[in-house]
Order: structure tokens, then sequence, then C-alpha cells
């Protein structure tokens, strides 16, 4: 049976060197929308992001989407080595301490 949007409460994407811009939340030059965007703009309540890129090596989690917009309004973030707290209705935590970047040069 296909999900739907409202049957998610939670998108989760690890970036690599190929897909970590189309990942993260787009920046001020880029012209085309990302997951980030297409994820806020159907209502899925939470985007869990690991971003393994060395000069970022953390987690953030998006909350809070504006349909509309197709932006997410609220945002925690671990660097590796921190415990991730997921909150309620997750109310997990995810240990990170042996999660590492990609290695410099990859893709």
């Amino acid at each position: 049976m296909p999900l739907s949007a409202e049957d998610l409460a939670l998108a989760l994407e690890v970036t690599s060197p190929s897909t970590a811009p189309e990942d993260r939340r787009p920046g001020l030059r880029r012209a085309n929308p990302t997951k980030w965007n297409g994820y806020a703009r159907v209502g899925i309540p939470f985007y869990l992001l690991v971003d393994r890129d060395p000069g970022e090596a953390q987690t953030t989690l998006f909350s809070e989407p504006d349909t509309a917009s197709g932006s997410y309004k609220e945002s925690m973030t671990w660097a590796f080595g921190e415990a991730i707290k997921l909150p309620e209705p997750f109310g997990i935590e995810i240990p990170t301490s042996e999660w590492e970047p990609w290695q410099r040069g990859q893709g």
C-alpha cells in the first residue's frame, strides 16, 4: 500500500557528496527547490538531515513545516559525537559517537 505525506511523521536523509545540495535547505543563490522544500511543502512534520560533509558533520532536525512557503520554521542541530534527542512523538535518543563524515575527495 503506498504511503502519503499524511502517513509520515519524519523524513530522513543522509548526505553523500553527490546528493548533499539536494538534501539541504537551499542557499540564497539556488534557483530550484530542494528535498527540504518538498518535505515542508507536503507537510511532513519533521525532517532529520544527517550531513556527513566534513565541513558540516552535523545532524539537524527541522520542524514546523509551512506548506505555503515550502520551508521549515524551526530547527535543532547536533554535532557528530553529541546524542540526538528527538522530541515527542518520538522521545528517543540516538548516539552519534561512531558517526563519521565522508572522506574528502569522495564523489
